[in-house]
């Protein structure tokens, strides 16, 4: 009779069985529930703003700060792409970078809809952070979780903000008629 190895999400569930609920409200407050998972190579291109981390090993710790699990197989397919220029943010030609009308306001959007996650993001730390008891004991390690989730929203803050200078630099061109 062989074993078998639980996957994560199975372990987690069967460990959760024996939590009570208040119990299983400290662990999502803490971020110890379930890794949320990345739809696509689309989505971790998106979360990375374009331009991938050069190992494997720092994009996985980076997105686990963020609560995400990133795949090898996921990550490989997001650098294929980088590389092929499926997502092309470094499309300079003499120094102009030109876009039409629809992939600019798409990437404003983008861009929009970036900046309030981090804004969400931001409102839930501060939530996290007023919920912290001084007394207890699991304090000191909640403070520093919350000040590497605050790191890492400060790094995807200045990639959006170089994607807005991006997008404020396109030349922008009328779209052709298809």
């Amino acid at each position: 009779m062989g074993s078998t190895i639980l996957k994560f999400d199975d372990f987690s569930s069967n460990l959760k069985e024996s939590f009570n609920r208040e119990e299983m409200d400290r662990m999502k407050d803490t971020g110890l529930d379930s890794a949320k998972k990345f739809r696509d190579a689309f989505s971790v291109l998106d979360f990375f703003g374009g331009s991938l981390p050069d190992s494997y090993e720092s994009a996985e710790m980076e997105a686990r700060q963020a609560g995400y699990e990133l795949s090898a197989e996921l990550f490989d397919e997001a650098a294929m792409m980088a590389q092929d220029g499926a997502i092309d943010y470094e499309n300079e030609e003499d120094g102009v970078f030109e876009a039409t009308d629809v992939e600019v306001a798409q990437r404003k959007a983008a861009i929009e809809a970036e900046d309030a996650e981090i804004s969400k993001a931001e409102a839930d730390l501060e939530a996290r952070e007023s919920n912290i008891k001084p007394l207890d004991p699991n304090s000191m390690t909640q403070k520093a979780t919350i000040a590497a989730d605050r790191a890492a929203l400060e790094v995807r803050k200045a990639d959006l903000a170089k994607k807005r200078a991006e997008v404020a630099a396109l030349k922008v061109v009328p779209t052709p008629n298809a």
